[in-house]
C-alpha cells in the first residue's frame, strides 16, 4: 500500500522512534557502557575484547595505505581492522580524532546506542510507508527496538547489531517512488553498500539481495534491465574499492573458512527459543554451530502470525480446496511486486538453512552446490545469519497484515497486547542483560605491577610461543598481556583474528623459535608460553617467571626489586627423575649404564610410588617408542589409571593423569608388543601445578 506521506511526517515518527530507540537501550544496557573512559566491560575477554583491542592497536598504528590496516597485531605482519571485527567505519572516525580523545577510549557503548536509535528510526520509516497510523506504527517499531537477533548480537558481536542496515535496504526497496532514477538508485545502494564492509562484512551479501530485489522490480515496471545491471556493476565497484581501502585484500589469509553447514540455521530456527523466552522450551539443533541462525521472533510475534494466517483464511477465504488457485490468482494480480519479494525471501531462506537442510535434530537433505559457488559461500559460512532479513521481512508482513484487514483501534489493541506478550517473553533475557552490563561488571583491575611495567618498558616485541591463540584459555590470556603491551605501544607476533595470513604468522613464529633452540633469545623480546609443562619440554635458555597465572621468558634475570607479584621458576623444580635402573621393574630386557633396553615382549615397570591429588605429565625418552603400548597401574587400589597421551614420536611420549585423590603403589608401564627392541633411554614425571605458591 502506497501512501504519499509529508517529508515532515517522516522525519517526525523517524525522530520519535529514534528517541524510543535511546531510551530502551539505556533501559536495557544502562548508562555506564556510553561513558567513553570506562573500557573495564571490554576486558572481561571473549569477542567483546577481540573487538575493542583492534581499535587500540588501530589507534596506536601509523596510517598505511590501505587505511585499514594495523600495524602491532601480528608484527611484522598488517593486518586489516575488518578482521578484528572492531567497527571499522568508528575506528576510522576515531583515529583522525584520537589527537583530541583521552588515552583511554571506547565507542562500543556509543555505537550500541547508535544501533538501537537507528533500529528505531528505519522501521519507522518502513512501517510509515505502509500505515497512516502513527500510533500503531511507533507501538509496532518497538518489536523492531527489541528484536531478538539484534540484542542477541549486542556486545558479543557488536558490529552484528547493526540490523538497521538491513532495514535501511529494506526501506529503500519500499520508498521506490522516491529513488525511482537511475542516478538515484546508484547513489544510494552504492552508499550502503559500500558502507556494509565498514560495519561488518555479513552485511554485504543481505544488502546485495535486497538490492537485486529492488533491481528486479525496477526492472519489470520501468523495463530497465540495462540500467539496473549498469547501477549492480557501479554498486560492487564502490564496494570492492572500499573494501581494499580497509585492506581487505591484503596479505595471503584465506577468504573462505571451514563450517559452511556447520553454522547454518534450523527450520525451526523463527521459534527455537534457545535460552530466550519465559514461556517456549528450546528445541534441538542438528549441529553445535546453529545457534548463529538463531533468529527467535519471540512470543508475541509468533501470535501476531497467527492472528495474520486467521485473517488471511477469513478474508481471502482459503480453503484446502481453492487454496492453489486463490494462490495464483494474487501473485497474478500484482506479479511484478509479488515476484521479487518471493525471490529475495527464497534466497535468504535457502541461503540460511543450506547447503545442510535440517529439522531439530534431523539432516532432511543436503544441497550439493558446484565447488565454485562452494567456494564463494564459504566466505560467508555463518550462513545461519541470513535468517535475520527473514525474521525482518515476516515482522513487515504482520503489520501490513494488522494495518489493512482490521479497525485502526483493532489494530493498537492487538499490537498493544502481542507487545506486552513479547516484553513479558523476552523479561528474563532483558533482565539478565541490565544486571549484567548495570550491576556485575566489575572496575578491570588495570595490572600497574612493578614487574609489566619493568618487562614492558625494557622490551618491545610479545611473542606468543602458543600452538594456537584460539582456545579460550590462550584467547584469555592473549587479550590480557594485549591490553598491557598496548599501553606501552608494544608489538606482538600473534592475535585472535578472523582469516588470518596463517602462513605467515607461522613462518614468524618458527624463525623465532629456531633463535631460541639455538639459544639466541633476543633482548627486545618478551616470550609467553603456554604452561610451566611447555617450557620445562622445550628447555630454552631464557629466565622464566610467573607472573598473573602467566609464564613468561626472557633474556635476562628480572632485578630483585621489581618482583612485584612474580616469581622466579625453575625448569628442575617440578621434575621427578622415575628412570629404572639397575635392572628393576624389568622383564625382558636389559639395563645398560645409561639406558634400558626392552626387548620383544619386554615389560618396564615401577617404581610404585605415591601421589597426591592433582595433575601430572610423565615425559619418556628413547628410540621406536612410536608402537610401544603404555599403561598407569594402582597395585593398592587394584585399578587401572586413565591418562591422555598429549605427544607420542618414535623419540618420545608424553602423557598426563589427573588424580582426584591420593593414589598409592603407583606404576608406569611399558609393553614393547613389537618383533623390535626398545631403547628407554629417560623417565621424568613433571608435577603440573596452576598455583605454583602450593
Amino acid at each position: 500500500m502506497n501512501i504519499n506521506l509529508h517529508k515532515s511526517s517522516r522525519q517526525i515518527l523517524f525522530l520519535i522512534c529514534s528517541l524510543l530507540g535511546a531510551s530502551i537501550f539505556l533501559l536495557i544496557y544502562g548508562p555506564n557502557i556510553i561513558n567513553v573512559s570506562n573500557d573495564s566491560w571490554l576486558l572481561s575477554g571473549g569477542d567483546i575484547s577481540q573487538h575493542y583491542l583492534g581499535w587500540r592497536f588501530y589507534r596506536l598504528s601509523g596510517w598505511n595505505f590501505p587505511i585499514g590496516l594495523i600495524d602491532g597485531l601480528c608484527y611484522p605482519n598488517k593486518v586489516s581492522i575488518i578482521y578484528t571485527d572492531s567497527i571499522p567505519i568508528f575506528a576510522i572516525i576515531f583515529k583522525l580524532l584520537s589527537p583530541f580523545l583521552p588515552n583511554t577510549f571506547q565507542y562500543f557503548g556509543l555505537w550500541g546506542l547508535l544501533c538501537f536509535i537507528l533500529q528505531g528510526g528505519f522501521s519507522a520509516l518502513i512501517l510509515l510507508k505502509i500505515s497512516e497510523n502513527k500510533s500503531l506504527c511507533i507501538i509496532f517499531s518497538c518489536f523492531f527496538i527489541l528484536s531478538t537477533t539484534m540484542i542477541n548480537r549486542m556486545y558479543m558481536h557488536t558490529s552484528l547489531a547493526a540490523h538497521w542496515v538491513i532495514l535501511a535496504g529494506i526501506c529503500v526497496w519500499l520508498y521506490n517512488d522516491i529513488f525511482n532514477t537511475f542516478h538515484r538508485k546508484v547513489i544510494i545502494w552504492s552508499t550502503i553498500l559500500a558502507l556494509c564492509p565498514f560495519i561488518h562484512i555479513y552485511f554485504t551479501p543481505m544488502i546485495f539481495i535486497i538490492m537485486c530485489g529492488d533491481l528486479l522490480l525496477y526492472s519489470l515496471e520501468h523495463k530497465k534491465i540495462k540500467e539496473s545491471i549498469c547501477i549492480i556493476l557501479l554498486s560492487l565497484t564502490t564496494l570492492f574499492v572500499g573494501m581494499f581501502l580497509l585492506g581487505a585484500f591484503y596479505g595471503n589469509g584465506s577468504a573462505g573458512s571451514e563450517g559452511l553447514g556447520y553454522y547454518s540455521a534450523n527450520i525451526n530456527s523463527l521459534i527455537n527459543p534457545l535460552g530466550t523466552s519465559h514461556y517456549l522450551r528450546d528445541l534441538p539443533m542438528a549441529t553445535g554451530g546453529q545457534y548463529e541462525g538463531y533468529a527467535y521472533l519471540g512470543l508475541g510475534v509468533i501470535i501476531l502470525l497467527f492472528i495474520c494466517i486467521h485473517i488471511y483464511t477469513e478474508n481471502i477465504n482459503l480453503s484446502r480446496n481453492n487454496l492453489p488457485l486463490a494462490i495464483r490468482q494474487i501473485i497474478k494480480s500484482n506479479y511484478k511486486r509479488y515476484l521479487p519479494v518471493i525471490l529475495v525471501c527464497l534466497a535468504f531462506y535457502m541461503l540460511a538453512l543450506s547447503p545442510v537442510i535440517t529439522y531439530n535434530t534431523h539432516v532432511l537433505f543436503e544441497i550439493h552446490y558446484p565447488t565454485f559457488i562452494n567456494k564463494v559461500l564459504s566466505i560467508f559460512r555463518t550462513s545461519g545469519r541470513f535468517l535475520w532479513a527473514i525474521a525482518y521481512l515476516i515482522m513487515i508482513l504482520i503489520f501490513f497484515t494488522i494495518n489493512k484487514f482490521s479497525k485502526k483501534s483493532s489494530a493498537i489493541f492487538i499490537c498493544s497486547i502481542c507487545l506486552i506478550i513479547q516484553v513479558s517473553d523476552l523479561s528474563d533475557t532483558l533482565q539478565q542483560k541490565h544486571k549484567y552490563f548495570t550491576y556485575e561488571i566489575l572496575e578491570h583491575e588495570i595490572n600497574n605491577s612493578t614487574t609489566w611495567n619493568y618487562l614492558m618498558s625494557n622490551h618491545s616485541y610479545v611473542i606468543f610461543v602458543f600452538e594456537s591463540v584460539y582456545t579460550k584459555e590462550n584467547s584469555n590470556k592473549v587479550f590480557y598481556i594485549s591490553n598491557i603491551a598496548a599501553d606501552y605501544n608494544n608489538n606482538l607476533n600473534n592475535f585472535y583474528i578472523s582469516r588470518p595470513d596463517s602462513d605467515a604468522i607461522a613462518e614468524n613464529l618458527n624463525s623465532i623459535i629456531t633463535d631460541l633452540q639455538q639459544g639466541q633469545g633476543k633482548q627486545e623480546n618478551i616470550y609467553i608460553f603456554e604452561d610451566f609443562f611447555d617450557i620445562w619440554k622445550k628447555g630454552y635458555s631464557l629466565n622464566y617467571y610467573q607472573l598473573d597465572d602467566c609464564i613468561i621468558g626472557i633474556p635476562e634475570e628480572i632485578p630483585m626489586n621489581k618482583l612485584e607479584g612474580a616469581k622466579r621458576l625453575n625448569a628442575d623444580e617440578n621434575k621427578i627423575d622415575i628412570t629404572p635402573l639397575n635392572n628393576e621393574y624389568l622383564t625382558n630386557g636389559t639395563d645398560t649404564e645409561n639406558t634400558r633396553i626392552l626387548y620383544p615382549n619386554g615389560i618396564s615397570y615401577g617404581p610404585y610410588i605415591s601421589l597426591d591429588s592433582g595433575a601430572y605429565r610423565i615425559k619418556v625418552q628413547g628410540l621406536n617408542l612410536q608402537k610401544c603400548d603404555f599403561d598407569i597401574y594402582s597395585n593398592t587400589n587394584d585399578e587401572y589409571i586413565y591418562f591422555d597421551i598429549v605427544d607420542h614420536s618414535d623419540n618420545e611420549v608424553y602423557v598426563q593423569i589427573d588424580l582426584d585423590s591420593r593414589i598409592d603403589n603407583l606404576e608406569f608401564r611399558i609393553h614393547n608388543n613389537t618383533e623390535n627392541d626398545i631403547t628407554i633411554n629417560q623417565m621424568q614425571l613433571y608435577v603440573i601445578s596452576e598455583d605454583f605458591d602450593d
